[in-house]
Parts: C-alpha cells; sequence; structure tokens
C-alpha cells in the first residue's frame, strides 16, 4: 500500500526542493480564456488524449496536454520553470514519489473541499494531507523469457533472483529514478537494513545485468539477453504486444508482497483555471476514466473495486501488496538513495561506464594546438603508417576556436581506417554527433563515426564521402569491413562544416546528415557496450569539432492518416498567444504530398491572428537538441502571411526559435524570440519555392549551432549561444492563410 508523510532529502540528491516555493494560487490571475484546461502528464499525449476525449466532450473544455518527463531531483527547478510558463493547471504522473517531490518543492495546491469521486478509491494510495490523489496502478513485476524458462524454474519470489542457477542471467533496471529506485527504497523501509542489504548484496554477487531502464530491461528479456528481471507490468506487455516470448508474474504473494504504483493526479499552484482544474481532477478520478484507463491493456489495475480490471490483471483484492510508504523511502534518499546510485547508478555499467553517466561534449577549444588531443586514444585498422590526430585552430569552426584533424598525408595508406576514441566511455545504447569538414585526400575524403568498439578490428562505423557522395554504415569484423545499408546521391561540400550522427539502440541504427534523417538499419553482430570516437578512411585529412555523446534520444512522427478529415490532429499539441487560441485541423492534402492527409491551423476573423500565428507541437518533452522536419505547401488564402515555419525550443508563445519559409521574398530567416522580441540569427536570400509545390525542410540544432535543410540541401548553418535552452518543438502557420504540413517528425538528441 502507499502512504505518503512530509519529503526530506538531502542537498546532495535534492537540493533543488530547497528553493522558495511558487507564490500561492490566489496572487496569479485567472487565464485570460477560461475554456482551456492545461494538463502537464508525463504519459505518451495519444494515450491521455484518448481518456480525456469524453472530458472534452461533456464539458465544453478544451484540454491543452503538455507531456513532461518525469523528473530527477536535479531537474525539478526546470519543469517547475515550465509548469509555471505555460500556466499548468493539472499534474497526471504514473507514480507517486515524483509527485511527492513536486509537492515537496511547492509545484501543487491542496484542493479544498477534496475532489468527489476520491472516496471510491481506499485512502491508502492518497497523500494524507490531500495534496495528491492516486488512482489506476501499474504493479512491479517479475518478467522471464518463457521460451528460455520453463514453467517450473520460474521464479515466484524477488528472493528467487539470488539462486546461483540464474548467475549471470537476471536484469535490475538502474534505480535512478521513478519506480525502479521507489522499488528499492519501499523494500529497504518494508524489510529493513539488513535484510535489504543481504539482496542487493545477493544480486552484485550473482552478476545481475544493469539494465539503463525498465523498458531496456524488457526488450532485453523479451529478446533473450537476459533470462529474468524485475519491471513494470505496462513495459512486460509492451514487449509482448511485440510477439516477443514473455510472461509477468506477481512475486512474493507469500512475503512482502508486490508494489503497487498507482497514477497521480494533483492541482497545480500556477493554475490559471481553479474550476476547470477541478473538474478534470474529478473526471480522472472517476470510474469511467479509471475503467478508459485499464482497458487499454498496459497492465493498470483499478484501485475502484467497482470497476473489473481487463484480463489477466488481477483485482486489486486479490494481490497481496506491499506496505510502502512514500515518504519513509524518499527520507532515504541521502543515504540509502546515494548508495543506490553509486552502486547501480545511470545508465549502469552493462549499459554505459566511465564518462557515460552524463551526456559528454568535447569542443577542443581547452587543449593545445599542434598537440595530440587529450582524454581521447587514436586507434587503426589494418597496418601502415599510423595516422596522426592533432589539435589545429581553424577560425571558421563550429566553436569558433579549435578542431581535431588527421594531418598524415603519407604514401601508400589507402587502406587504413584511423579512428580518435574517447577514453572512458563505453556504452551499448548511444547517440554520437560530430561537426566535420573533409579537405583534402587523393584515395579518400571521409568522415565517420564509431560506436561499439571493442578493439581495433571489431566495431560498428559510418562515414560520408565528398569524392563519391554518399553515406555508409558498416561493421567490421576481424579487421574486414562489411557494408550493412547506404544511400548513394548524397551532396557532401568539401571546405564547408557540416554535421552527422549516428545512433544505436539495440539492433537498431539510425544515420543523419545535417539533422536529417538518411537511412536507419538492423544489425546484431555487437550487442553490448563498447567505446565511441571518430572514424576516417585512407588519406583523408579532415577537421570534427562539437563531437556530442550521450544516450539515444526520442522520435516522433505523425503524418495524420489516422486523423479524421476536418478534426483536430490527435497527436499534436496547438497553442497560440494568450487570449487567441487557433485549433489546427485535418484536411486534404492534395496533390504531391506524403499522404491523403495534411494539417492547417483554422480560419479566424481576429485581425492579430496572422500576426501571432498558431503553433502545432509534438507529443515530446522538451530538449535542447532537436530536428524536426516536414513536408510543406504554402498558402496563399487569407489576408495573413504566407509563410511556412519549424519551431524549435518552443517554452511558451513569447519564447522560442523558429525558421520562417516566404516564398513571396525568396528567402529563408532564422530568428530567436525572446519575451515577444525577436532577434535574426541566420538568413539566406534568393530561395525559390513554389507556392503550389510541396517541399521538405529540416530544422537542426546542437548546443549554439543550426542547420537549415531544404529539399535536401544544407541552405545555410549558423549559432546562436543566447538562445541554448530547452523546449518543444513543431511547426507554425498564420491561421487562415492555407499552408498545409504532412510527415511531421521529431528527434531528439539529448
Amino acid at each position: 500500500m502507499i502512504h505518503s508523510r512530509s519529503l526530506v532529502a538531502s542537498a546532495a540528491l535534492a537540493g533543488c526542493l530547497l528553493a522558495a516555493p511558487l507564490a500561492s494560487q490566489a496572487a496569479l490571475p485567472l487565464r485570460a480564456d477560461p475554456r482551456f484546461v492545461v494538463l502537464f502528464t508525463s504519459l505518451r499525449e495519444p494515450f491521455v488524449r484518448s481518456i480525456v476525449a469524453p472530458f472534452e466532450a461533456r464539458t465544453g473544455f478544451a484540454v491543452r496536454v503538455v507531456r513532461s518527463r518525469r523528473p530527477s531531483p536535479e531537474q525539478v527547478a526546470a519543469v517547475i520553470d515550465q509548469i509555471t510558463a505555460e500556466r499548468g493547471d493539472v499534474w497526471w504522473c504514473q507514480e507517486p514519489l515524483t509527485t511527492e517531490i513536486l509537492k515537496r518543492a511547492g509545484a501543487l495546491a491542496r484542493l479544498d473541499p477534496g475532489p468527489a469521486g476520491a472516496d471510491r478509491i481506499p485512502s491508502r494510495f492518497h497523500d494524507p494531507d490531500g495534496t495528491w490523489f492516486g488512482f489506476a496502478a501499474r504493479a512491479r513485476i517479475l518478467m522471464v523469457n518463457t521460451d528460455l524458462v520453463p514453467e517450473p524454474a520460474r521464479p515466484r519470489s524477488m528472493w528467487d533472483l539470488l539462486d546461483p542457477r540464474w548467475k549471470g542471467k537476471v536484469g535490475l533496471a538502474s534505480p535512478t529514478w521513478g519506480t525502479a529506485i521507489l522499488h528499492l527504497l519501499a523494500l529497504r523501509s518494508s524489510l529493513g537494513e539488513a535484510e535489504s542489504a543481504r539482496y542487493l548484496n545477493g544480486l552484485v554477487d550473482n552478476d545481475v545485468i544493469v539494465a539503463r531502464g525498465d523498458r531496456d530491461l524488457a526488450e532485453r528479456i523479451g529478446s533473450g539477453e537476459v533470462l529474468a528481471g524485475m519491471t513494470d507490468t505496462s513495459d512486460c506487455l509492451g514487449v509482448a504486444a511485440a510477439g516477443q516470448p514473455v510472461a509477468m508474474i506477481y512475486p512474493d504473494q507469500h512475503g512482502v508482497g508486490t508494489l503497487v504504483e498507482p497514477n497521480t493526479l494533483a492541482w497545480l499552484a500556477s493554475s490559471g483555471n481553479p474550476a476547470g482544474a477541478r473538474q478534470l481532477i474529478e473526471f480522472l478520478l472517476s470510474a469511467d476514466a479509471e475503467r478508459a484507463i485499464c482497458a487499454q491493456g498496459r497492465g493498470q489495475m483499478p484501485l475502484d473495486q467497482g470497476v473489473a480490471p481487463l484480463p489477466p490483471t488481477p483485482r486489486i483484492t486479490d494481490l497481496r501488496v506491499m506496505d510502502a510508504d512514500v515518504a519513509r523511502a524518499a527520507d532515504l534518499l541521502d543515504t540509502f538513495g546515494a548508495e543506490l546510485l553509486r552502486r547501480f547508478g545511470a545508465p549502469g555499467q552493462e549499459q554505459v561506464t566511465g564518462r557515460g553517466a552524463q551526456p559528454l561534449r568535447i569542443d577542443f577549444d581547452d587543449m593545445a594546438v599542434d598537440e595530440a588531443p587529450t582524454g581521447m586514444t587514436v586507434a587503426q585498422t589494418r597496418d601502415g603508417p599510423m595516422c596522426a590526430w592533432k589539435v589545429t585552430a581553424d577560425p571558421t569552426a563550429p566553436s569558433g576556436g579549435n578542431v581535431l584533424t588527421q594531418v598524415d598525408t603519407s604514401s601508400e595508406i589507402g587502406g587504413r581506417f584511423p579512428m580518435c576514441l574517447v577514453d572512458g566511455y563505453e556504452a551499448r545504447d548511444v547517440s554520437v554527433g560530430v561537426c566535420f569538414k573533409t579537405m583534402t585526400g587523393e584515395i579518400d575524403r571521409a568522415a565517420g563515426l564509431v560506436v561499439r568498439y571493442l578493439d581495433r578490428d571489431n566495431y560498428y562505423c559510418c562515414r560520408v564521402n565528398s569524392l563519391e557522395d554518399n553515406y555508409r554504415f558498416y561493421r567490421v569484423v576481424e579487421g574486414r569491413r562489411i557494408e550493412i545499408a547506404g544511400v548513394n546521391h548524397v551532396p557532401i561540400m568539401e571546405n564547408v562544416w557540416q554535421s552527422m550522427r549516428m545512433e544505436a539502440r539495440g539492433d537498431r541504427f539510425r544515420l543523419w546528415l545535417n539533422g536529417a534523417l538518411m537511412f536507419e538499419a538492423r544489425d546484431a553482430t555487437f550487442a553490448g557496450p563498447g567505446r565511441v570516437g571518430l572514424w576516417l578512411k585512407g588519406d583523408s585529412v579532415t577537421s570534427f569539432d562539437d563531437l556530442v555523446v550521450s544516450g539515444p534520444g526520442e522520435h516522433f512522427s505523425a503524418d495524420f492518416e489516422g486523423d479524421v478529415e476536418g478534426s483536430a490532429p490527435r497527436d499534436m499539441t496547438h497553442a497560440g498567444v494568450e487570449g487567441l487560441d487557433v485549433p489546427w485541423r485535418v484536411v486534404a492534402a492534395g496533390d504531391g504530398a506524403a499522404g491523403r492527409l495534411a494539417v492547417t491551423p483554422g480560419d479566424v476573423s481576429d485581425a492579430n491572428a496572422g500576426r501571432a500565428g498558431s503553433f502545432l507541437l509534438a507529443a515530446l518533452p522538451a530538449a535542447t537538441d532537436v530536428a524536426v522536419s516536414a513536408r510543406f505547401k504554402v498558402g496563399t488564402t487569407g489576408t495573413g502571411n504566407h509563410l511556412a515555419s519549424l519551431v524549435v525550443r518552443y517554452r511558451g508563445p513569447d519564447d522560442y526559435v523558429n525558421l520562417r519559409i516566404n516564398p513571396e521574398e525568396c528567402n529563408l530567416r532564422l530568428y530567436r524570440v525572446r519575451d515577444g522580441r525577436r532577434t535574426l540569427i541566420g538568413e539566406r536570400h534568393h530561395t525559390r519555392y513554389d507556392e503550389h509545390c510541396w517541399h521538405d525542410a529540416t530544422l537542426s540544432v546542437v548546443g549554439a549551432r543550426y542547420e537549415v535543410i531544404v529539399d535536401g540541401e544544407l541552405q545555410f548553418s549558423c549559432s546562436d549561444p543566447e538562445s541554448v535552452t530547452d523546449g518543444r518543438a513543431g511547426v507554425w502557420a498564420a491561421p487562415g492563410d492555407g499552408t498545409r504540413y504532412d510527415a511531421v517528425t521529431v528527434q531528439t538528441f539529448d
């Protein structure tokens, strides 16, 4: 069962919670337009929209869904800033620990009187202070691979995983935050120090495999890489839905019990619509909403005994439920939580080691010119003269200072593969990006990246070649390079700074050029972690700058083919200026589009609409490094601006960066908007984009560097350090001008 008391966390893990709380709700003005309720949630927007749609139909309110990652303690302040900027009304999280932390930070307010319907759920799943409320829960279960673990041999208790027969075959989701750390903290508070230490020591002695998170562990159990482990019902069922041979077991029914993790709801202190917030909370606590949530087939268990679960999910009354006090567990964050992070910290030694716990950026500016790079190691596949990597000065570089260059031009070196590897970083699932400039080479003029490097003869690599204008992805096995995938007729300009990126996630690889996704591939030759770095071929003299290494990002795409013409698009969120909110609608795409349907903002009579415009944002959390792409056809109707626009780092209608494509003026302009004031940060003139044709555009940003691609060609790049912040991404258009978008994709890189 779940209880809560006041949260006490250390400054090391939760120092940001000690900041002054938000101003009282009464001090904040009401929202100018009372029709809208802003819902912040850690769940995916399409799922949330399917649940709140009946509420919108019954009440006339429009719910604006804003997805926010569940913050770790050190990220809480940034999440609260986002909530405050967008005047969030309701918080919906899929577990209680994060909600309790936001309560402690002053981000939540108490409903008085309490919401109707809360009393139909046992009070042990609510906050005793009446600040947050639990409903529809997942469970922490044992997951097994059914092909490899027959029924009689399957574990029934977490203690079974300590049996020597499971040595090196069981997994643990890295307890960095969320349900994974809540589970272990709850075990400590339930079992006591001695027994919990015996359990964790037993896992270590049994060579437990530490996965990046619950979903990663579930996928590895599904593939057979790991035989069993503890994860959430939703992650297990997600892998099962993909056809993997897995099963779940509700553990410790004769012992400590199964941890039940309720969704949680709360009123946000920043609310600009208290009446709408109350109605939405009461709707989500209703039997109808809980029934709809549990009917989604993701292992959600109704906490209202009057709502039947979706088989095979059991009733809550049929389970022995762990007595898990959220606040007692949180009190252990500064001691036991810190120990967990040291022993099993993100992303876990099986995934990333050394500097892999945080994103890594190397711009070479603090390294000595004409010297070998520090923090990197030179390697080379095949014999021959050893390559020479040196730090050189280049005022044209994206960072504006030093770069790393392979400078050796010795003869008879056409067969070698020079590499420069990052020290102290090993990863399986990883995203590596870099800026490059190919310069000279009689045989090759290449630039490339390497991941999962085991030794000089075994790894994955990708490369572009400006002599051949192509892009290739290889595995190198025992020194032999084998092509896996690639694309031809890719313009690689010489002596021009460009960017490339490779992402590895399991057996899936994705390759980008100048922020645009070029192709994808699958290969399972090297399934474990390895080093990362830079790769070249032959006599290539190439410079590199701004090497960025992080975990894989998130991907969003919307082609609107599953939407209903005339309705609002389901998978994206519209936003406008305060008091002038213009919804988007799905329309016929017409000739030349990627599909049958597209989207455009609705027409309005307000004279300011054309100037203000309307945003359509992807259902992804805020990110700093991101690429947004779309097909567009600029409209010619109405009195507004006839423009297309891509948007990144959107934090509100007066705070974003956008690329403006103007066929009438034949130009491309990139603006930073802060406090409603627009500043030009990059442009290109004399461009021609037919208003009657569909075009493709991509806006990519990593750190301070932006790249603009239209119809497959890099148009310009620029830097703007003042705009480095996180935010959402999407498209913009003036209401009523007829501009349409199709095939919108967003990829985060951080």
